[in-house]
């Protein structure tokens, strides 16, 4: 197995810890459900996408034709609108049922 594999399997072994710690211990401080959930999937999602661009990857990631100082936000917003899309239609749904489906 690659030294870069285990680097990724690593960094989502942690955003996966982060996400059910932060979500364990905010529903153990009466927290809804719902958004303990959210708030813990984006500390998790953060903690990959940090680890992915700066471990994994090594900063290497395909957008060096823009200014500097917009890489670091166009690559976040890249990477929460290809992962996150479905997770937040999916909290929605959760929070905001819809009529008759309590």
């Amino acid at each position: 197995m690659s030294l870069q594999f285990t680097k990724y399997l690593m960094s989502g072994a942690s955003g996966t810890i982060v996400h059910y710690s932060i979500l364990w211990w905010l529903v153990s401080m009466t927290w809804d459900p719902a958004i303990a959930t959210a708030v813990g999937a984006l500390a998790g999602a953060l903690n990959n996408y940090v680890l992915c661009s700066q471990v994994v990857f090594g900063g290497n990631s395909g957008d060096r034709h823009l200014p500097d100082h917009t890489r670091p936000a166009r690559s976040l917003i890249r990477f929460f609108l290809c992962s996150y899309d479905p997770r937040v239609a999916q909290w929605c749904l959760f929070v905001f049922p819809p009529p008759g489906h309590q």
